[in-house]
């Protein structure tokens, strides 16, 4: 019976782990997608008042 806890909590273990490298990768991809929006607008910006 032990082993079977053991099985399970190691299972969770590594879904909460797996789903915790998901978000972190998540929001460094929303970073790099808001710099390139931010530089976007400014070379937009400086098009437009030449």
């Amino acid at each position: 019976m032990v082993y079977l806890f053991s099985a399970y909590a190691v299972a969770w273990l590594l879904v909460f782990l797996y789903v915790f490298i998901l978000f972190r990768r998540e929001n460094k991809i929303k970073e790099q997608l808001q710099f390139v929006e931010h530089c976007l607008q400014e070379k937009q910006g400086r098009k437009m008042v030449k």
